[in-house]
């Protein structure tokens, strides 16, 4: 998903093939594997003979091949897929260049945009396939331009807190750096700083 965030989907097609390969039951996997076929290496006739014969094919796979036969295949689109245990989805208002969220997670793992996840990331979000129950998760915002404002909206064990942000006086062109922090209580989850 990493090279997806960054418009590489030569390469990201060459993950998602890989990641189909490594887990041959996982849906969206395939899905993405097949799309991004179509999309990124013009294998589109390839990729819908291969859909058609499959037997018993996934909601998700039946979906994607109508899509294709009825034109191009689609972009990545980040809001598909395993929403995971935890997200944290950024959202800025108006044209200003947005921040991106950073996790860094209850043993020390830092998860981006631009590392690998096991559930569904993009530009503005990353989410955890598995959680620590009794961690502490922290939530950065790196980057954007100064002026940028909005909110980041962290979603853990089916509760979602609101964090609304916005320039802070001082700050450089660089970006503000910003942080939030969820603690995750042994049962059930809950939120704090």
């Amino acid at each position: 998903m990493a090279y997806e965030v960054v418009a590489d989907e030569v390469r990201a097609c060459a993950h998602w093939r890989a990641a189909a390969a490594l887990e041959p039951r996982d849906d969206w996997r395939a899905r993405e594997a097949y799309r991004c076929r179509a999309r990124a290496l013009g294998e589109q006739p390839a990729v819908l003979t291969e859909l058609r014969a499959r037997e018993k094919p996934s909601t998700a796979l039946k979906a994607l091949l109508g899509t294709l036969e009825a034109g191009p295949a689609p972009a990545y689109d980040d809001s598909t897929g395993p929403a995971g245990r935890m997200e944290a989805r950024v959202e800025c208002e108006g044209d200003a260049d947005c921040a991106t969220p950073v996790v860094i997670t209850a043993n020390g793992r830092v998860l981006s945009p631009w590392t690998p996840s096991t559930a569904r990331t993009g530009a503005g979000r990353v989410a955890l396939a598995r959680v620590v129950r009794g961690g502490t998760y922290r939530t950065l915002l790196i980057g954007g331009a100064a002026s940028a404002r909005g909110k980041v909206t962290v979603v853990s064990g089916g509760v979602s807190q609101v964090y609304p942000f916005e320039a802070a006086p001082g700050n450089d062109a660089a970006g503000p750096v910003r942080t939030r922090t969820v603690a995750l209580a042994r049962e059930p989850y809950g939120f704090g700083y």
